[in-house]
């Protein structure tokens, strides 16, 4: 995580001269729809007991929506839900008869939802933004007539460019870290991508 926002200071330092002018600075509210994806981090042995194994979450796609809000030069406040359709595996050493193991894995729908507040900082104000964002949230798995809700925060940073003056195109990476997350009972760092179209009003 450290050494992607130190790249990320780095590409705005080299980019800055060939930036241009923002066109947007009379907007106040806009609206982004986003897709990309979240990658669950895998349990380390040991960890993750279910039952009689392990268990996984795998990583999926995200759809969702950002609504924005200019508060400030230089300052948003971002509000977003996404979701993501992804399974869990859950694999298994099953003895019998005491001698011989079987390897078995069973793969259930788990459904997880992702909600978060965030506030975005933008070093220049350029028709290219790089900018670092950071917010907190809950995240909700999904199973079957089951779910839980974990706290979560978000840190991480990105970019946005302006093709014309009313739209944004908006890439990031962040560091998702969800508390107490299903199943593992521990803290755990999650990669979140997001690609996003955003409409400015």
């Amino acid at each position: 995580m450290k050494k992607t926002l130190l790249a990320l200071c780095l590409m705005v330092f080299i980019a800055y001269p060939l930036l241009g002018d923002q066109p947007d600075g009379d907007y106040r509210l806009y609206l982004a729809i986003i897709t990309g994806g979240t990658f669950f981090s895998s349990p380390a042995s040991g960890d993750g007991y279910h039952i009689l194994g392990f268990s996984d979450i795998d990583s999926a796609y995200a759809v969702g929506f950002r609504l924005g809000y200019h508060i400030a030069p230089q300052w948003d406040l971002e509000t977003s839900f996404r979701y993501s359709p992804t399974h869990l595996r859950i694999k298994s050493t099953v003895s019998p008869w005491q001698q011989n193991f079987i390897y078995r894995e069973w793969v259930d729908k788990l459904d997880a939802f992702s909600y978060h507040t965030n506030l975005t900082y933008y070093f220049v104000k350029k028709r290219v933004q790089p900018f670092l964002t950071a917010g907190m949230g809950g995240f909700t798995f999904s199973r079957e007539a089951t779910s839980r809700t974990n706290f979560a925060v978000n840190l991480g940073g990105g970019v946005k460019f302006h093709p014309k003056k009313r739209l944004r195109i908006s890439f990031d990476i962040k560091d998702l870290i969800i508390f107490n997350q299903y199943l593992f009972e521990q803290t755990r760092n999650n990669l979140s991508l997001t690609l996003a179209a955003e409409f400015l009003f």
